[in-house]
C-alpha cells in the first residue's frame, strides 16, 4: 500500500493543479466545496478536475463525463484523502458512476458500507452502448459487502489500486461491453470470493463475452477462491502477474452465464504458486486454441487441467506434468529459482535456471518487453517468469493508454466438487439491474 501511495503522490505532484483555475473545483476544510458531491455537480465535466484534499468525505455520484482529450478528472490531491459511507445502511455504491465515459477516480480510500453491494462502481450503461474510458487508479478499495470494484458494461482501465477485504470479489468485470479493459499493477488480495471475478453474462446483450483485455502486472493472493475467475472470458493475454496462497486456481475459465468459454487465451511469464492439489490453470467448456509460455508453475498437483488444444513450451515446473508440455519446458525447485519464495519474494536467484531459458516469441505470439517490475527484457536470453535476471536495468514502463471505447439476475450457484462460481442473487437483496 506504501509503495502505491508513494507512487501516487508523485504523479499527482507532478501534474499538481492551481484552485484558482476555473476548470479546478477544490474540495476541502477552507476550500471551495466542503463535499465532493457538490464540486462534481458544479463542474461542468470534460477537462474539468475536482482535487480533494485530506479528510473524509461521503459517498458521490457521477453522471457526467468527459471527452478522450479531455476526461473529467476525481482525484485527491494528498494523502488522507478518504471516501466513506454516511452510514452503515447506506445502500448504494461509495463511489457510484452513472452511465458516463471519460470519467478518472484516483489516490483515494475508499470504504465500502455494509449494506451495499460495492464500494466503486460504474453502472447504468448497456452493451451496445458501453462506458468508454473509465479509469480508477491509485486506490484503496476495501470492506464492500460484495464487490469492492465493479464495473458493468465498461470499458475500464484498473490500475495500481489495492483491493481487499470485499465479502465476495475483489474486482467483478460484469457483462459484454468489458472489452479491451486493462487490469495493471493492482494489489488484490484477501478477498472473501475469487480475486478478480469475469461474467460475459449474455442474457444483458451484446455477444455475451469478455474479449481482448490485458491482465498484467498484478499480484493476486491470499483470497479464498480463484486468483481469476473468468465465465465466458476469450482472446485475453495474462502475463507479469503473480499469483499465490489463493484458495484454488489461478486461472479459473469456464462458462456458466456466459455465451461460450474460454478461447484463444494468452498466458505467460506469470509466477503461479498453488496450494494443493490445484491448477495453475483450469478450463471448462472450452473451446481451445491458447497460448501458454515462459511461466513458473509450483504446484503438487497438474499445472495445467485444459482438455483441448493448446501450445505449451518454455515453463518451469517444480514437478514435470503428465502430459506433453513442450521439449524446452525444465524442472526446478522453488529454492533454486526463487530469491526467498518463503517470503514472497518471487524475484529470480543468482543462477536460476529460469534466467535465459525462455522466449520471445512462441505460438505467434510476441512476449511483452517489460517485467513485472517494469524493466525492460533484454532482447537476447529472454528469462522465464514474472522478472527478468538481477542486473538489468530499470526504465520506467512506457506511459498506460487509457482505454477508448447489469442486472445480472444473480444466482449463487457453487459446485461444492469443484470451483465453478457464479454470484447471483436472486431474492438476497443485492441489485445488479442497474
Amino acid at each position: 500500500m506504501r509503495r502505491l501511495l508513494t507512487t501516487l503522490l508523485m504523479i499527482l505532484g507532478a501534474h499538481c493543479q492551481d484552485c484558482g483555475l476555473s476548470n479546478v473545483y477544490c474540495v476541502g476544510t477552507g476550500r471551495q466545496y466542503s463535499t465532493i458531491q457538490s464540486a462534481v455537480d458544479a463542474a461542468s465535466g470534460p477537462g474539468d478536475t475536482v482535487l480533494v484534499y485530506a479528510g473524509d468525505y461521503n459517498e458521490f455520484v457521477i453522471s457526467k463525463g468527459g471527452t478522450a482529450g479531455n476526461p473529467f478528472t476525481i482525484r485527491s490531491a494528498e494523502a488522507g484523502a478518504r471516501v466513506v459511507p454516511s452510514s452503515s445502511s447506506l445502500s448504494t455504491d461509495t463511489i457510484y458512476i452513472s452511465d458516463s465515459s471519460y470519467v478518472t477516480i484516483e489516490g483515494f480510500e475508499v470504504e465500502g458500507s455494509p449494506s451495499a453491494s460495492f464500494t466503486i462502481g460504474s453502472h447504468d450503461a448497456s452493451a451496445n452502448s458501453p462506458m468508454v474510458g473509465v479509469v480508477i487508479r491509485g486506490n484503496h478499495a476495501h470492506s464492500a459487502s460484495h464487490v469492492n470494484i465493479y464495473v458493468s458494461h465498461t470499458n475500464a482501465l484498473i490500475e495500481n489500486n489495492e483491493v481487499t477485504n470485499a465479502g465476495s470479489h475483489g474486482v467483478y468485470f460484469s457483462n459484454a461491453g468489458c472489452d479491451g479493459s486493462i487490469l495493471r499493477g493492482n494489489n488484490i488480495h484477501s478477498n472473501t470470493n475469487s480475486g478478480v471475478h469475469f461474467n460475459g453474462d449474455d442474457r444483458q446483450g451484446g455477444d455475451g463475452l469478455i474479449s481482448n483485455m490485458i491482465i498484467e502486472r498484478n499480484i493476486i493472493h491470499n483470497n479464498n477462491f480463484n486468483g481469476l475467475n473468468q465465465d465466458g472470458v476469450q482472446s485475453t493475454t495474462v502475463r507479469n502477474n503473480l499469483f499465490y496462497q489463493n484458495g484454488k486456481h489461478g486461472v479459473r475459465g469456464y462458462s456458466i452465464d456466459a455465451a461460450t468459454g474460454p478461447q484463444g487465451m494468452i498466458i505467460h511469464n506469470n509466477v503461479f504458486i498453488i496450494s494443493g492439489s490445484d491448477n495453475a490453470v483450469k478450463f471448462s467448456q472450452d473451446n481451445g486454441g491458447h497460448t501458454i509460455f515462459n511461466n513458473i508453475i509450483i504446484t503438487d498437483g497438474q499445472p495445467f487441467s485444459i482438455s483441448t488444444s493448446y501450445a505449451s513450451d518454455y515453463n518451469l515446473f517444480n514437478v514435470f506434468p503428465n502430459s506433453n508440455e513442450g521439449s524446452n519446458s525444465l524442472t526446478s525447485t522453488s529454492a533454486a529459482t526463487f530469491n526467498d519464495p518463503a517470503s514472497h519474494d518471487y524475484t529470480l536467484a543468482v543462477g536460476s535456471p529460469a534466467i535465459e531459458a525462455g522466449i520471445i516469441l512462441f505460438n505467434g505470439v510476441v512476449a511483452d518487453g517489460f517485467d513485472f517490475t517494469g524493466a525492460a527484457r533484454p532482447s537476447q536470453g529472454y528469462d522465464i517468469g514474472a522478472y527478468s535476471r538481477p542486473g538489468q536495468s530499470v526504465p520506467q514502463p512506457p506511459p498506460p493508454v487509457p482505454p477508448t471505447g447489469e442486472g445480472v439476475d444473480i444466482v449463487l450457484s457453487i459446485n461444492n466438487n469443484d470451483d465453478d462460481y457464479e454470484e447471483y442473487v436472486g431474492s438476497s437483496g443485492y441489485d445488479f439491474s442497474s
